[in-house]
C-alpha cells in the first residue's frame, strides 16, 4: 500500500487527522519496495533495492 495516515494518541485510540501517499523524491509511485519506520522517519528501499531514502514527517 502507497497511503500514508498521520494520526493523534488519545487514551484508547489513534484517532486519523490527515492522510497521503507514499511517492519517491520525483513524485513517482516506489512500486515494489522495502519500507520500515522508526519514530517520525519511515526509510524506503525501492528496487532494485540499492539505496535507502527517509521520510521525515515531523518536517
Amino acid at each position: 500500500m502507497d497511503r500514508l495516515t498521520r494520526g493523534e494518541l488519545t487514551e484508547a485510540s489513534v484517532e486519523p487527522t490527515d492522510v497521503a501517499l507514499l511517492t519517491l523524491p520525483d513524485g513517482h509511485l516506489p512500486g515494489r519496495r522495502r519500507a520500515v519506520s522508526r519514530g517520525s522517519r519511515i526509510y524506503v528501499q525501492a528496487e532494485p533495492f540499492t539505496a535507502w531514502g527517509v521520510v521525515d514527517l515531523s518536517s
